[in-house]
Order: C-alpha cells, then structure tokens, then sequence
C-alpha cells in the first residue's frame, strides 16, 4: 500500500470566523474538512473563554499554498486564529482530490 504526502492544515479560531475559513477551503480545492468545538483561554482574553472551533482539512501541497495564502489575504489570521500545517500521508489520495 503506498501512502501519498499530503498536507493537515489545522485552524483554531473564534466561531465567527469560521464561514470565512470554510469558504475560503472550499474556493481553494478542499474536498472536504472536519470542525469540532473548542474551549480554551485567548492569548488576549485571559479572563474569559471565547467560542472557538478547530477546523482541519488535509489537501495536496499546491492547494494548501493557495489555501494559505487566501488566508493571509483576508487577515483572518490578525483575529483570534491560530493556524499551521502538518506534512501528513494519505492511503486514500483520491478522497482529498477534486
């Protein structure tokens, strides 16, 4: 069984930036993405607990640099939002390829 590189791009971010991300993975390519809540303290906020939701989503390199790039565009990452990637192999390419 051959494994293909991928890339896991991992996002922690406050719920309302969340429609933005999906839009965002959706216009660069991603087939598919997982989203589970989260809670946990903001750098910013360390008295109160924010809403926040992990978003990830496992695409090709080329991809993720559009994926990532868009991401920087729209500022997202100068609001609550943490963000990296993970080189990750995938069994099953064609399930995270349009």
């Amino acid at each position: 069984m051959h494994a293909h590189p991928m890339i896991l791009i991992t996002a922690v971010c406050e719920e309302s930036l969340v429609p933005y991300l999906i839009e965002v993975l959706q216009q660069g390519g991603a087939t598919g993405y997982t989203i589970t809540p989260a809670q946990g303290l903001s750098f910013s906020r360390r008295d109160k607990e924010v809403p926040r939701h992990v978003v990830q989503v496992v695409v090709p390199h080329e991809e993720a640099e559009h994926i990532l790039q868009e991401i920087h565009q729209r500022n997202l990452h100068d609001r609550s939002f943490i963000l990296w990637t993970t080189e990750v192999r995938v069994f099953r390419r064609g399930r995270f390829v349009s």
